[in-house]
């Protein structure tokens, strides 16, 4: 009997102590380090990005296509990469450990937590507007990481490591509007005056053109500017890059587009063209392509250059 007893004693602490276990489980008092703070986080059902600053500035980010777009700035690019980057540190929060639930505003702000003290806020949200991830992000904790406030679960984590998500538009974008090869440059007109293809060191000086600032063209910055001085810059490949250039009170702009010259919209290719003919053909294609890529990027803008700029490429 004392040996029954005693397993049934022994199996009921056994099964109490694993529904406490379980229960610890569900509220997540579970180790954590190491684990992903967003762990259902997918990239391919991300649609748009929002991060708020404590000073209420605000970017967002938006898909568009394949690509995407400043929502909050009228829609200019985003740099691919930089965006993949921001994606890349979401996916990877990394936790040390989880600091509290339900907390009272008092130990919220504490933590820089409480809505009126954040450090800054991200929202992620799906193509029908859900908003799949939501976190606040607090002060630091010695350099080492911050604490993070999920609201839906009342949750306070530490992360492993500090981080930092910018709320600049600048940091999502490329401020290079052209890079070219003076190599791979055939001709340069200026206005109707086409500039010899022996002037080799006017060509090598036509490097890249880096942009200040960006405008619509409707912004009354630059809706009334006069655009007098053309610049056609001619590849190789037959890709000419349309650019026109203004100033006013004492501060520089340009303007860009893309082209094929005398490109076909179709082609034909028969079984006895040669080989240098297929490739020509393929050269002529991929430059539509750089082209219509370029136009999309950047050619509805008006940018602001600085003077040495503008000095270079009016030659």
């Amino acid at each position: 009997m004392k040996l029954n007893h005693l397993a049934l004693t022994t199996l009921t602490l056994f099964l109490i102590s694993l529904g406490v276990f379980y229960q610890d489980q569900k509220r997540g008092e579970i180790p954590l380090e190491g684990s992903n703070f967003l762990k259902s986080f997918n990239v391919t059902k991300v649609h748009k990005v929002e991060i708020r600053h404590r000073n209420s500035k605000k970017i967002s980010l938006l898909r568009d296509g394949r690509r995407f777009v400043l929502d909050s700035h009228s829609g200019f690019p985003a740099d691919n990469p930089k965006v993949n980057e921001l994606f890349f540190k979401l996916s990877n929060i990394k936790l040390k450990e989880k600091v509290g639930q339900d907390l009272d505003v008092d130990d919220l702000k504490g933590f820089e937590l409480a809505p009126d003290n954040i450090s800054y806020e991200v929202s992620v949200f799906d193509q029908q507007d859900n908003k799949i991830h939501h976190f606040l992000v607090g002060k630091s904790w010695k350099g080492k990481g911050r604490y993070l406030y999920n609201p839906e679960t009342k949750e306070v984590f530490l992360s492993k490591e500090s981080l930092w998500f910018s709320p600049s538009f600048e940091r999502f974008i490329s401020k290079n509007l052209l890079e070219v090869d003076g190599e791979v440059v055939e001709a340069i007109a200026s206005g109707k005056e086409l500039i010899k293809e022996e002037n080799q060191e006017a060509f090598k000086k036509l490097k890249r053109i880096d942009f200040e600032k960006f405008f619509s063209p409707t912004e009354k910055e630059v809706s009334d500017l006069k655009f007098t001085t053309d610049l056609q810059v001619k590849l190789d490949n037959k890709l000419v890059y349309d650019l026109k250039f203004a100033k006013k009170d004492k501060k520089f702009f340009v303007k860009a587009r893309a082209l094929v010259e005398e490109a076909n919209n179709t082609f034909v290719v028969r079984q006895d063209d040669s080989a240098d003919k297929l490739m020509e053909i393929e050269s002529v294609v991929e430059s539509q392509g750089a082209a219509q890529q370029f136009n999309r990027d950047r050619a509805a803008w008006v940018y602001q250059i600085s003077e040495d700029t503008y000095k270079t490429w009016t030659l």
